[in-house]
């Protein structure tokens, strides 16, 4: 009996201090600015996949454009004249209707003078002449055969090419055929020599004016079908 009544009494004490305790002080919490900072550690990270220097590819600052690496090349006939045909190219429009590239300063190419004398071919009839004004009308078209060229190739054409003797331009008979070369004087054409009676013959005169011109690499000659 005397060791229930001490428990007891032993329990009631320990309840009692329990209580007391619990509202003795008020929870407060802590500042973290207060805690000390923990240090910061960096692990090494170690790529499953490394990449050799060898492997990188190598950075170079930005270069200019590339320069034209078209296809394009002295004497190619086109269709239509590319729209990004270098600066050192002109294109000469054919009569039908292609255009040949030409190269500043390079030799007048093959198809060039080939359309020319087409030109010179397709003259009006000189057999058909019955007038000084059809000579006017020769005169302007071979006017218009050297801007042509001359707007492709930088140079004048001296043309040769037939026409009947002024002397029967107006007789009912056939006309004599004579031979002659034009060459634009700044405003047109004029002729250049005293007629002869053969194409050859007029070519060689040409050839003579142009190598006595002082400036020789500014004209070539242009000249029809061989007749």
């Amino acid at each position: 009996m005397k060791k229930l009544l001490a428990l007891g009494v032993i329990g009631v004490i320990a309840v009692a201090s329990l209580s007391g305790c619990g509202k003795s002080k008020a929870y407060e919490p802590i500042d973290p600015s207060l805690l000390p900072s923990p240090p910061i550690q960096t692990l090494p990270v170690e790529s499953p996949f490394p990449i050799e220097a060898s492997n990188m590819p190598a950075v170079s600052p930005s270069a200019s454009p590339a320069p034209f690496t078209g296809s394009v090349f002295n004497g190619e006939v086109v269709k239509d004249v590319p729209a990004d045909l270098p600066s050192d190219y002109a294109a000469y429009e054919s009569q039908d209707g292609s255009f040949v590239l030409i190269k500043k300063d390079a030799t007048i190419p093959a198809p060039v003078l080939a359309d020319a004398s087409a030109r010179v071919d397709a003259l009006p009839n000189v057999e058909k002449i019955s007038s000084q004004q059809d000579l006017t009308i020769i005169s302007a078209w071979i006017d218009d055969l050297d801007a042509r060229l001359f707007a492709a190739t930088g140079k004048h054409a001296a043309v040769v090419y037939s026409f009947p003797a002024i002397s029967n331009v107006d007789s009912k008979d056939k006309p004599q055929i004579q031979w002659g070369f034009r060459v634009f004087n700044g405003k047109n054409s004029t002729l250049q020599s005293q007629p002869v009676p053969t194409q050859a013959a007029a070519i060689a005169d040409a050839q003579k004016w142009i190598a006595e011109s002082g400036d020789p690499d500014q004209y070539v000659v242009v000249s029809g079908s061989a007749q």
